[in-house]
């Protein structure tokens, strides 16, 4: 009937909303995960470029990230990205 069709009309665009947030929570998680090896592989490779302060802020840095990503906290991840990116620029310009 027209009523179950539009039902299920409805229950389609909630269903779009939820996956558009999750694919927008996953690809932001991906991001994340993509600055931490980059971050990592600098650390590792030009560990000489760091001071000890700055190794230590990356360290912290990184987990900020990976616990915003386990709490799948998307509001913080960019903000923590930014500073990462921000601090690995300072080093590896």
């Amino acid at each position: 009937t027209d009523a179950e069709v539009e039902k299920m009309v409805e229950e389609a665009k909630v269903h779009a909303e939820d996956d558009q947030e999750k694919r927008e929570e996953i690809e932001l998680t991906i991001k994340a995960d993509n600055v931490v090896c980059a971050a990592l592989e600098t650390m590792e490779k030009k560990v000489d470029l760091f001071t000890n302060d700055q190794m230590k802020q990356a360290k912290d840095l990184i987990g900020k990230l990976k616990c915003a990503q386990r709490e799948h906290d998307c509001e913080s991840l960019p903000s923590l990205m930014d500073e990462m990116i921000k601090l690995m620029k300072q080093i590896n310009p």
